[in-house]
């Protein structure tokens, strides 16, 4: 009697178990997924315009951002030792394998981050805020770079940039920037006279 109950009831089982099972790979994959949120915005400060940009860790682990940048390559201008012989030729091989960049992001050099310990680990729910001086971006953008046809190749881009988050994992996530940072970029630096070389 007591058999034919639970043999009656084993169907019901078998979906209670599979419904929890779903549950708890739900669970698993939620919690090892990276959510990020990231916005930004134009903002005058001492008279200089700046990008600002709000980045949330709404993933149920830590994360760690390398930087947060615009996607505007320039040749990296970073001091390197002089050497000469067979030890010139290898660097030359990693910039063209790819081992060592001979580039570099133009707002990596005008970007600063509030954090109050220079550390860009994001707990859950944590928050980091970082201020992009643009008029030091372009003009990083305009001494370090020897691409021709360079003015229509930036307002190409500004048409309608993205800001990159960069994860220590490697791991690059874009999102929209505020369409007010993109029209200053094509109309204040668009038209800029050091395109023209004045």
């Amino acid at each position: 009697m007591l058999v034919d109950e639970f043999s009656s009831l084993s169907p019901y089982i078998s979906i209670l178990g599979v419904f929890i099972a779903i549950l708890g790979f739900t669970y698993l994959w939620h919690s090892k997924r990276i959510i990020i949120i990231a916005k930004s915005s134009l903002r005058e400060i001492d008279g200089r315009p700046v990008a600002l940009f709000n980045v949330v860790n709404k993933s149920e682990r830590p994360i760690t951002i390398r930087s947060i940048r615009l996607p505007l390559l320039i040749i990296d201008d970073t001091p390197r030792l002089q050497i000469h012989g067979f030890m010139k030729v290898m660097r030359c091989i990693d910039y063209l394998v790819g081992n060592e960049s001979a580039s570099c992001y133009a707002s990596d050099k005008a970007i600063k981050y509030k954090t109050s310990d220079n550390k860009k680990t994001l707990g859950p729910t944590a928050d980091l805020e970082a201020e992009l001086d643009l008029d030091l971006m372009f003009k990083h953008f305009i001494t370090n770079n020897e691409i021709s046809g360079l003015r229509l190749y930036f307002l190409i881009l500004s048409t309608r940039m993205k800001f990159e988050i960069v994860l220590t994992t490697g791991e690059i996530r874009k999102f929209r920037l505020h369409r007010d940072v993109n029209y200053l970029l094509k109309t204040k630096y668009g038209s800029d006279k050091r395109f023209f070389g004045d």
